[in-house]
């Protein structure tokens, strides 16, 4: 019975939280990445803050972003956006933006290939 008690909880808390209402939808892009060797925390901040203000800030549909780590190579950006269309959009314009160009530097894109499979826990670093 002891075992059985949190799982009631569990799906008793689930069954209890509203549906979202369409109006309340939103896309979330999930962005797992693996760092190059040589990057440093801080640069790799500096790039994504760039990346925020002369990119994301622009966009149709951007609502929010989070920088989170798992581990020291390890990351995933998590990006809100109104619509996928305005996700998939954006995607399709960033491959035009140097300040992203420059993010994408910082990664290591073979490793990143295979990033974020699997239940984890990251930490958020950094909110825009």
């Amino acid at each position: 019975m002891a075992t059985i008690l949190p799982k009631l909880f569990f799906y008793s808390v689930f069954l209890l939280m509203p549906a979202v209402s369409s109006a309340d939808r939103v896309t979330v892009e999930w962005a797992p990445f693996i760092i190059l060797p040589s990057t440093q925390e801080e640069h790799l901040l500096a790039a994504a803050d760039q990346v925020n203000h002369t990119f994301l800030l622009k966009q149709k549909g951007f609502i929010r972003r989070e920088l989170v780590r798992k581990n020291h190579s390890a990351y995933a950006d998590i990006i809100h956006w109104k619509t996928k269309a305005d996700a998939l959009s954006a995607g399709e314009k960033a491959s035009q933006c140097q300040a992203c160009s420059d993010y994408f530097q910082l990664m290591d894109m073979k490793k990143s290939t295979t990033a974020g499979a699997g239940f984890s826990h990251y930490e958020v670093i950094k909110r825009w």
